[in-house]
């Protein structure tokens, strides 16, 4: 068990809600708290809404908590705010682990690659529409038949989830995601904390040259590849991300786990 705090920011889950598995790794820690993404993302329903604004509510939200020298565990949009974050209010927070952070494209990659269909599958996914969703998820890379998980994701869409979806769309569609990720983008280098990042090898959304771009703008950084896995790797890998991730709190940056772990390949920072 890790003595530091654990702080989880969820990700495109159903209703935009935690699960089990992000209390999960809460369970990890010592202490901890689960953040909650739709109430934060309707928060931000100003008429822009930013990512400035999903990042102060996210401060504010760690802020009540009362937690310091925290853990912050956050995949996909959320893993990208986490890292403005440790950005802009770095005193309670001493090292992210993030899930495949959207919107940071090696300039190689070409612009603005991955943002619209990323902004379509958010609306289909939180669109209530089982077929929409379905649509979604396999576009998401989820392998297999995905009926049943498109009918988890689409019965969990009420009202709060719905307006906190559109929210996630417009700030996805507008770019919001791939300007903090983009080179000219005034954030990264001054996250001074230790990140450790976990990818899909078959992300589609946040493609794996993303990943090694990330990494070489970090100052301490070090990254895992899963294979076989998409960009819902919290979902897809299960339990086994609930291991890995806990054998992460129990170590560092420099010591974290490497091609020694089953299922995963490392490279290096």
């Amino acid at each position: 068990m890790s003595t530091r705090p654990v702080v989880v920011l969820p990700g495109l889950t159903p209703g935009l809600a935690a699960t089990r598995t992000h209390a999960q790794l809460v369970e990890t820690s010592s202490a901890g708290a689960v953040l909650d993404p739709a109430g934060l993302l309707a928060g931000a329903a100003t008429s822009s809404p930013t990512l400035d604004t999903f990042v102060e509510g996210i401060a504010a939200e760690l802020e009540q908590t009362g937690l310091d020298d925290v853990t912050v565990v956050a995949e996909s949009f959320a893993a990208t705010a986490a890292l403005r974050l440790a950005a802009t209010h770095p005193d309670r927070i001493t090292e992210l682990v993030l899930i495949a952070p959207i919107g940071f494209v090696s300039p190689l990659s070409g612009p603005g690659r991955g943002r619209a269909s990323l902004s379509d599958i958010a609306s289909s996914l939180y669109s209530g529409d089982p077929d929409r969703t379905r649509t979604a998820l396999i576009a998401l890379g989820v392998p297999g038949d995905v009926t049943a998980l498109a009918g988890e994701y689409s019965s969990a869409v009420d009202d709060r989830a719905r307006e906190a979806g559109g929210v996630l769309t417009s700030m996805i569609g507008s770019g919001e995601f791939d300007r903090a990720g983009s080179a000219e983008g005034d954030g990264l280098r001054e996250v001074r904390k230790p990140v450790n990042l976990i990818w899909g090898r078959d992300d589609v959304c946040a493609p794996l040259d993303s990943a090694f771009y990330l990494e070489r703008r970090l100052r301490e950084a070090q990254l895992r590849v899963v294979p076989n896995v998409g960009h819902l790797l919290l979902r897809q890998w299960g339990p086994e991300t609930v291991r890995f991730i806990g054998a992460v709190l129990r170590t560092d940056v420099a010591t974290a786990p490497g091609r020694d772990q089953p299922l995963v390949e490392t490279k290096g920072a």
